[in-house]
């Protein structure tokens, strides 16, 4: 009886640590980590792989990326000044639009 109520604790924990490290990579904090790479960010609006690219919003001279679904995200983040979007917004503090290749081109 005791194996079993600690492999049902065990199961929750794991359960939970997953769906708060999911949630995270969400986040502004986790977008503004990214690495630049204009070419990554336009194959993946080219090709919607890992899912939808959406424009998070800008700080400074760079625009944020995140392209992905189901809680699995890539991020992204390239020179605003070299892409042409539609219109900016300071980082995570509008609504999110998909971005397409035409947005991104290779630079």
């Amino acid at each position: 009886m005791r194996q079993r109520v600690w492999m049902r604790f065990a199961g929750l924990l794991v359960a939970a640590v997953c769906i708060v490290a999911i949630a995270g990579c969400g986040t502004s904090a986790y977008v503004k980590k990214a690495p630049e790479d204009s070419y990554g960010l336009w194959m993946a609006a080219l090709k919607s792989d890992p899912g939808p690219v959406s424009y998070v919003g800008s700080q400074g001279e760079y625009s944020y990326f995140r392209a992905g679904k189901y809680g699995y995200f890539k991020r992204f983040k390239a020179q605003t000044a070299k892409i042409h979007l539609p219109r900016t917004f300071p980082l995570g503090k509008g609504e999110e639009y998909i971005v397409t290749q035409d947005m991104v081109l290779e630079y």
